[in-house]
């Protein structure tokens, strides 16, 4: 039952995670084609407010909380 508890809230207030931003050419938001010299992997603090939203975007890969797992993946969708 612990193992179900963890899966559905994987991290703890005051954690910190690290969050893919995937930028184009121009710096713009977008989710295809980013360009590796403006996409970014920022620190968040985990807090009451963002929590489940960082669950969400945790379980669709662009929340990691290890940093080099952020970057390699990063590293990764802008090779394709």
């Amino acid at each position: 039952k612990l193992e179900k508890v963890r899966e559905m809230f994987p991290f703890d207030l005051g954690q910190i995670v690290y969050d893919i931003q995937l930028k184009d050419d121009k710096g713009r938001y977008t989710k295809t084609n980013p360009s590796r010299e403006y996409s970014t992997v920022s620190e968040v603090v985990v807090d009451e407010k963002n929590y489940f939203s960082l669950v969400e975007r945790a379980k669709r890969e662009d929340v990691f909380t290890d940093y080099e797992e952020a970057v390699f993946y990063l590293d990764l969708l802008c090779m394709q």
